[in-house]
């Protein structure tokens, strides 16, 4: 099983020395994964049951999909003055 998930991800520090990774990154990074397990599956790797891995992948997928609505909302509540379409 090789692996072709990102090696390097952005990471800064704030002044109190708190890690945070882009938002973006992370969701990517979920559904790689998602895609990864899904293909070693279907794949016929006999330790894995298909079924579960699909079940796994999903909340994976969801939990990126809920990340990018936290940060859509976010980025929205940041400029309430602005009109919405408008970059």
């Amino acid at each position: 099983m090789s692996s072709d998930l990102p090696v390097t991800v952005g990471v800064a520090r704030d002044e109190t020395g708190a890690l945070y990774v882009p938002a973006q990154q992370v969701t990517d990074l979920l559904r790689q994964l998602a895609r990864q397990w899904t293909g070693w599956a279907a794949d016929g790797d006999g330790h894995l049951d298909l079924k579960t891995v699909d079940v796994l992948a999903e909340r994976l997928r969801d939990l990126a999909d809920q990340v990018d609505v936290e940060c859509i909302a976010r980025a929205n509540a940041s400029h309430p003055d602005q009109e919405e379409g408008e970059p």
